[in-house]
């Protein structure tokens, strides 16, 4: 499939990207572009700060962050009513309703909390699938022997019960996947 990477140069150079060895991005710099650029603009970055994080000229990323916004209008109207509503409240939600505290405006400035409120209503709504995934996997008695970022090792020939996910894939769009191998590297 393609991911959100590909469908932002698609959207921001039309025509423009060349894949000469595949889609996998590894021999285009605009993947890497795109890909911070992804990252970066969904915490309001300014042309000045994605010039240096990209060391492109000042009209590619002026252009980058305008076609960004243009490609993803739901995605650029939900940050600003996070951002908004944080500032205001103190607090952001969580997908399952958990309050994230943000810090305070006049200690770390209004920009700092706006940023905060994003990136909290992110962070704290991907922890809960895997701490579900987490405790899952201890009341299975899995040898789970390591949890990094969305992923979880565990040791022995198990299949997780992906269909008991189905319905959290569904409200998050994210993938369970198993795969087997006699070691892990």
């Amino acid at each position: 499939g393609i991911n959100v990477n590909e469908l932002t140069l698609e959207a921001v150079w039309p025509g423009q990207v060349r894949w000469p060895n595949g889609k996998d991005g590894l021999e285009n710099p605009l993947y890497t572009d795109g890909k911070s650029g992804n990252y970066a603009v969904i915490y309001f970055i300014e042309a000045n700060t994605l010039m240096r994080t990209l060391r492109r000229p000042r009209d590619f990323c002026e252009n980058f962050i305008r076609s960004w916004k243009q490609f993803n209008p739901i995605g650029y109207a939900w940050m600003l009513d996070a951002s908004e509503e944080g500032l205001a409240q103190g607090w952001v939600p969580t997908l399952e309703g958990r309050r994230c505290r943000l810090p305070d405006p006049a200690q770390q400035g209004e920009d700092h909390v706006r940023k905060c409120a994003v990136n909290y209503r992110i962070q704290g709504s991907a922890a809960w699938p895997i701490k579900l995934a987490l405790l899952d996997g201890d009341k299975a008695g899995y040898d789970q022997r390591l949890q990094l970022h969305d992923e979880v090792v565990i040791d022995g020939n198990v299949e997780p019960p992906t269909e008991y996910y189905r319905w959290l894939m569904e409200v998050l769009e994210t993938p369970v996947e198993v795969k087997h191998g006699v070691k892990w590297s």
